[in-house]
């Protein structure tokens, strides 16, 4: 009985689909893709794991450059992989600027926070969120980082000497931390942070599984299947831990002489503490709004750059020369200073080129998506109608030799002032790009800075993993499988 009810759900969505979208498919058909199959598309990655699912999309990257479509029951999506010119197309105008329904395998745990929602809602967060960026802030988050370093590098040269360190773990712990003491003014070390890292990546798994089988985008049929259980023991155990930071630091609170709450006992103000004085004081931001963003930045404040820690950390160990280079850097700039200041990290300039070419290599974010506000022809020769799913595959345009010459080789000097000067502005977007590039990119680039800055001076890097030995599977960020293995040694 169910089945017979599922063909036909299946059915009438088709005809649905079909027959609202008529008239763009004729636009549709004009973008190569795999061999579809009637009604049911060229998907066809149902029974893949994540790991296929990875290499499935290089592969298709490869070969239907520049741009290619999916499809099946009616929904399709059109993957744009470059050149730069289209990127710009779909990023540079704010008319593209809404998050495509792909998100929406997110908003069961985020909400409809900075990362997920779209249009005035969206505007009002930013607006809320920006001060706790700006450049004195960033001064105060400093004083977490190089604290929290100081933790790290000490736990690291527990095992250096040892034939490898996983630089998962510690790495992971330490951007968690370090989103804790300085964005949300509360210490995460004590609480029950394993089982959040655990369900972010379970979330993580289950969100790439979804995107690959249509039906599934439906929450009622997603909702008769075993793994929406799974779903929902994750979601519970990630607002769980953001429900009880929010209340620490709600009971935080104190009363100035004139009888209004701060949340700012310390001497930084954190991001949280933005959030709950303007709850406070009426602006359009409730307590749900709160834990929106507050799951958002746990999750986009931590994953995303202890992922790219981890590859740059990999990278510096194959390449010897350069993390020399960088290892002088820091003595000529630091001298015997015990912290980094804000203006000594700005003056790491070798530095910052190999970290930015690290990000060219391994994009801790692989794709992002967007819904088009019109249709859009694009400099390859092909339409995009309005209101399209469009995937923007970062990963594939950051190796596309068309783009980037020799992309697999570590070149940092791409990055010197007159070859940026030379490349189109949208051939790079580790952080996205045009309006709703990352709120959070200077807050990244400066613990990243600073973290490095505290290894590198106690301990050289050695290649235990090389660089080919790490393969991704597909997740909400450039996921390795494993472990990331790297060598310390203290250094004279």
């Amino acid at each position: 009985m169910y089945t017979i009810i599922l063909v036909l759900c299946v059915i009438a969505i088709f005809l649905f689909r079909y027959y609202t979208h008529h008239k763009y498919w004729k636009y549709i058909n004009e973008i190569p893709g795999p061999t579809a199959l009637p009604i049911i598309g060229n998907y066809q990655l149902v029974s893949v794991d994540n790991v296929e699912l990875f290499r499935i999309t290089r592969e298709r990257s490869k070969i239907f450059y520049p741009i290619y479509k999916e499809w099946s029951f009616g929904f399709y999506l059109v993957s744009l992989l470059g050149p730069p010119e289209d990127m710009e197309l779909i990023l540079g105008h704010s008319e593209n600027n809404n998050k495509s329904f792909v998100y929406k395998f997110l908003r069961n745990w985020l909400g409809t926070g900075l990362l997920t929602s779209n249009g005035s809602k969206w505007h009002s967060r930013r607006k809320i969120l920006t001060p706790a960026f700006h450049f004195n802030i960033l001064q105060k988050y400093l004083e977490v980082f190089n604290k929290e370093t100081e933790i790290l590098v000490d736990e690291l040269a527990k095992d250096a000497g040892k034939e490898y360190i996983n630089v998962v773990k510690p790495i992971t712990d330490f951007t968690l931390f370090s989103i804790g003491e300085s964005a949300l003014g509360v210490s995460l070390r004590e609480k029950n942070c394993d089982e959040y890292k655990k369900a972010i990546h379970e979330h993580g798994k289950i969100g790439a599984y979804r995107i690959t089988k249509p039906l599934l985008y439906l929450d009622f049929i997603f909702n008769m299947f075993p793994i929406s259980k799974e779903l929902q023991k994750c979601i519970h155990t990630l607002h769980d831990l953001s429900t009880n930071v929010i209340r620490e630091r709600e009971q935080s609170k104190q009363t100035d002489a004139e009888g209004n709450f701060s949340y700012s006992r310390r001497k930084r103000l954190a991001l949280l503490d933005l959030m709950l004085e303007a709850r406070a004081a009426g602006e359009n931001i409730d307590e749900k709004g709160i834990r929106e963003e507050v799951d958002t930045f746990m999750f986009e404040g931590h994953d995303t750059t202890s992922v790219a820690l981890c590859y740059i950390l990999l990278t510096l160990a194959n390449e010897q020369n350069h993390q020399a280079k960088i290892y002088e850097e820091i003595l000529s700039v630091l001298g015997t200073t015990q912290y980094p200041t804000q203006q000594q990290l700005g003056e790491l300039r070798f530095m910052e080129r190999c970290i930015k070419e690290c990000l060219r290599i391994y994009p801790s974010v692989p794709f992002i998506s967007r819904v088009t506000g019109k249709t859009l022809h694009t400099h390859s020769g092909y339409t995009i109608p309005k209101n399209s799913t469009v995937l923007i595959f970062i990963y594939d345009l950051h190796h596309n030799a068309e783009v980037w010459e020799d992309p697999e080789r570590f070149d940092p000097d791409r990055f010197l002032p007159e070859n940026v000067a030379k490349r189109h502005p949208f051939a790079y977007l580790p952080f996205s790009a045009g309006g709703r590039n990352c709120i959070g990119q200077k807050f990244a680039m400066l613990e990243i800075k600073a973290v490095l800055c505290g290894i590198l001076r106690k301990f050289k890097l050695e290649a235990v993993h090389k660089r080919d030995d790490i393969k991704f599977k597909a997740d909400l960020v450039l996921r390795p499988i494993g472990e990331i293995r790297v060598k310390f040694s203290h250094r004279q």
